[in-house]
């Protein structure tokens, strides 16, 4: 009896989960797809697959595995952005040419970013607090005055100094005082949030870009330097995807029910904003810590701005895990 139970089981698993087959026609469809495009990389006179490519699906792939739980879904990712850009990439004539491959890996690397942005929605947005707001209208200010904005006379630039100067006044004002952080307040400030990390990853594209390919480097250490540019570059086009969705929501579409639709955004941005309030201890420690890099940063050139720029989000995390070291600390001496 015991036999023929265990029989039935194999039989009944002959036909297997539906997700799995449907893992195998895409992997072999994905494995079809990497030859073909393979025998077009070999026929091609251009290199499709440079330095500073790859280095930017490094840093994308890095961070993927960091976010995902499981390395089968950055596999299921992968195959489902290779999938989706290749049907994107299909010219019009249905044939693949060399423009045609030359653009293929930036528009799965966006595919890519999007999938993973999307499906762990949660993950990638960003937990706001009043300490990264002022890092970050702080980081917005440093950016104006190394582009040299204050110095034109253009009244649209006019209107960006306004809009940054009330926006980061207003990120100041709730990072040293007490009053409260309101539903309208926390919305105003991941708003804010979104629009200086969009702007700052613009830029760091703009200019990494300009800077010229790894391999037309001068020396190692240049070409170290634009390899690490890039490898951030992919580590943030993920959550760069992340706050453009978080922005362009607040646009109406032609589909859908728009009211529905911002009032679930508005709770999104609402619900990412902590309703922690640093004391005004905690916000002269950031405030200090940005302003000292910053400065050293403006007056001796070390890095190039954008570069600059991301290295203190990378670090600010470490200064508010100090921040938290020493709140315990107190706590447990008093």
């Amino acid at each position: 009896m015991t036999i023929s139970k265990k029989s039935f089981e194999r039989n009944k698993n002959v036909g297997g989960n539906p997700l799995s087959r449907g893992a195998v026609i895409l992997g072999v469809l994905g494995i079809g797809l990497t030859i073909y495009l393979g025998y077009l990389v070999s026929k091609s006179t251009h290199s499709i697959f440079s330095m500073s490519m790859l280095a930017i699906f490094a840093g994308l792939l890095f961070e993927s595995f960091r976010i995902y739980d499981k390395w089968k879904h950055v596999v299921y990712t992968f195959i489902g952005a290779f999938l989706l850009s290749i049907l994107i990439s299909v010219p019009k004539n249905g044939r693949y040419d060399e423009d045609t491959m030359t653009i293929w890996p930036y528009i799965f690397i966006f595919c890519f970013s999007i999938i993973t942005a999307i499906v762990n929605q949660e993950k990638v947005t960003a937990k706001l607090t009043e300490g990264i707001t002022l890092v970050q209208s702080i980081s917005m200010i440093y950016w104006i005055l190394d582009y040299g904005l204050f110095r034109t006379d253009h009244w649209i630039f006019i209107l960006i100094l306004i809009f940054v100067i009330v926006f980061s006044a207003f990120s100041i004002f709730h990072a040293f005082t007490l009053f409260e952080l309101s539903k309208s307040a926390r919305l105003t400030l991941s708003i804010w949030s979104a629009i200086i990390m969009v702007v700052f990853a613009v830029d760091n594209i703009l200019m990494v870009y300009q800077n010229g390919d790894i391999e037309s480097s001068e020396n190692f250490a240049l070409g170290f330097l634009s390899g690490v540019e890039y490898f951030l570059l992919g580590v943030s086009s993920i959550y760069l995807t992340q706050d453009i969705i978080l922005i362009m929501g607040f646009i109406p579409g032609k589909n859908g029910n728009y009211r529905q639709d911002l009032a679930d955004l508005k709770k999104n941005h609402i619900t990412r904003y902590s309703k922690y309030q640093f004391d005004i201890g905690q916000s002269l420690i950031c405030l200090t810590y940005a302003i000292a890099l910053y400065g050293l940063n403006y007056k001796f050139g070390f890095l190039p701005r954008y570069t600059m720029i991301w290295v203190v989000f990378l670090l600010f995390p470490l200064v508010l895990k100090m921040m938290q070291i020493s709140s315990r600390e107190q706590m447990y001496n008093f």
